[in-house]
């Protein structure tokens, strides 16, 4: 398993470097990396994806998840409203809105 999770993790890394926008490959990314509870690479992954596409909230709602998991709750809440405000009505349900 260990094999696979590092082949999917190569494969992941190179499908962001070919299409840096490609929101998918930065969702492998952050699975691959959280199997390994790497939040620091994880949260680093999605600020390079949101440096090229800064209104996706696919991808806040996503970044605010890893937060949760690391424990970093001030940064959770942020990427929660800035995902709620670009309409991800999960991240509003969680808000309590």
């Amino acid at each position: 398993m260990l094999r696979d999770t590092e082949r999917a993790l190569a494969d992941f890394e190179q499908a962001a470097r070919l299409e840096p926008r490609l929101y998918e490959a930065y969702v492998g990314l952050d699975r691959a990396l959280s199997q390994r509870r790497d939040w620091a690479a994880i949260v680093a992954h999605w600020e390079r994806y949101l440096e090229l596409v800064p209104d996706d909230p696919r991808a806040y709602f996503e970044r605010a998840g890893t937060y949760h998991h690391w424990g970093k709750k001030p940064e959770e809440q942020a990427d929660l409203e800035r995902a709620c405000a670009l309409g991800v009505e999960r991240a509003c349900q969680i808000l309590g809105r």
